[in-house]
């Protein structure tokens, strides 16, 4: 094979989820997150100012999916100038608004269609509406998969899609090491062994299929920092997961490092070992330390009136005669953690409840939470991947059935004659955390039914 200097081209990991792609003639910087929290104060990185995006050289910058962890607005706003992104076409449009809006270019892919972008092949295949995974082709041939913490095992058609385009020689895939949300409430583990062997089935899924020559353990190099979150540092899942699939298949198992860079035609790919990456990984992850506290208390009276405008800004969007006919009650109860006491909620009547503190409560937010769930259609999938909540396992499904409709509006499905139905709130079933709960306490699996199939 020819070596690099005959163009074969490069990858350079930088941090967490984004790395460098060099064709020699062309580059495109992927993800780049490297400052500041995420999810609602609740994420920081392992290795944290890693580099300053402006001093990267690159010509492309590739965002996987609008999450802050690859989204992240802190480190685009140090851009000294405009640039050209690269992103999914999706059905709200708002990433590709918000930076077109600050004067940057976007260049949009339809699902599964290939775009030649300066000399290399890109193809974004978008999923649930809003992830996505990326297939780059370099110029001589090489293909590198960022399926990065896209959940692709759950539609086999967009595998066996990637598959066909992908083709027999994909030379290097890059996914998700460990758990990107809720993993159980203290004292629970069961649920976060439960979400690392899923995690470690996912990868050795994309091993199984696509057969790369390398796969790169990747999208996990963070600590949950917030003072409600903090005790699933407990577990730091990467010794394990490279330890589980050193000898699965085929491929060369990499941890990389930061700047770490993989000549592709070399003989020596990468020149580094995956004990020296493991031990300086696991030194940061040693070090983190609680930083992030709640930053806002909101009233009783203030989480009334944010819950009253929630509801009209729901029924505005959506068709309330018909939730009304398919949808007889959709209700919650919260315990309010800083303020003690317990809010009954129901979307339909739009209802607001303080009841006493020993009624029976489906899950556990501070105000502050509660009010950021209100307020903003996608705080659903913030709520459970920052993990500042704790739930009860038997009633959980009513926290997922409650913010469906915002969560759905959010990336352009909308409750109507012609859109969503009381159906598609089935979906709930697919999620990481309602899933989980349920395999680990399937009590509140009967309820969930019992309620779906009464509406």
């Amino acid at each position: 094979m020819a070596d690099f200097e005959e163009n074969k081209g490069n990858v350079t990991f930088l941090n967490h989820s984004s790395f460098l792609i060099d064709s020699g003639e062309t580059k495109i910087l992927c993800d780049p997150w490297y400052r500041g929290s995420a999810f609602g104060n609740s994420w920081r990185l392992l290795a944290e100012d890693s580099h300053q995006i402006s001093e990267i050289d690159y010509d492309y910058i590739f965002l996987s999916h609008e999450h802050p962890d690859h989204f992240s607005i802190p480190t685009l706003n140090d851009l000294s100038d405009t640039k050209t992104f690269l992103y999914q076409k999706t059905v709200d449009g708002k990433v590709a608004t918000y930076l077109r809006a600050k004067g940057h270019k976007v260049i949009e892919f339809s699902h599964g269609v290939q775009q030649r972008i300066g000399d290399i092949d890109v193809t974004i295949y978008v999923v649930d509406g809003y992830d996505s995974t990326a297939l780059f082709q370099l110029p001589a041939g090489d293909r590198i998969l960022n399926i990065n913490d896209c959940r692709i095992e759950l539609d086999s058609n967009l595998m066996g899609q990637i598959k066909k385009d992908a083709g027999p020689n994909v030379e290097l895939t890059l996914v998700q090491f460990s758990y990107a949300n809720w993993a159980g409430n203290r004292g629970d583990s069961n649920i976060a062994e439960l979400l690392h062997i899923q995690t470690l089935e996912r990868n050795k899924l994309v091993i199984d299929e696509f057969n790369p020559k390398y796969h790169l353990l990747f999208a996990s190099y963070v600590y949950f920092s917030h003072k409600e979150n903090n005790y699933w540092n407990d577990h730091f899942w990467l010794p394990q997961m490279e330890l589980s699939l050193r000898d699965y298949g085929s491929p060369e198992i990499i941890v990389p490092m930061i700047n770490e860079k993989f000549r592709f035609g070399s003989q020596d790919f990468r020149p580094k070992n995956n004990e020296e990456a493991v031990e300086f990984w696991r030194t940061k992850h040693s070090q983190t330390e609680v930083i992030d506290d709640q930053s806002a208390t909101y009233s009783e009276d203030e989480l009334k009136q944010s819950f009253s405008e929630f509801c009209l800004n729901v029924w505005g969007d959506n068709d309330l005669d018909i939730a009304r006919q398919k949808l007889k009650t959709i209700p919650l109860s919260i315990f309010v953690t800083d303020l003690r006491i317990i809010i009954q909620l129901d979307l339909i009547s739009s209802r607001f409840t303080v009841v006493p503190s020993s009624e029976l409560f489906d899950v556990e937010l501070c105000s502050e939470m509660i009010d950021f769930l209100f307020k903003n259609k996608f705080a659903r999938g913030t709520v459970t991947i920052n993990g500042r909540v704790q739930f009860n396992y038997e009633t959980a499904f009513r926290f997922f059935v409650f913010f469906f409709i915002p969560y759905a509006n959010n990336i352009g499905k909308f409750f109507s004659p012609t859109g969503l139905s009381s159906k598609d709130i089935y979906s709930i079933n697919d999620t990481s955390v309602l899933s989980s709960i349920h395999s680990v306490d399937p009590r509140g699996i009967k309820l969930l039914n019992d309620y779906l199939s009464s509406n």
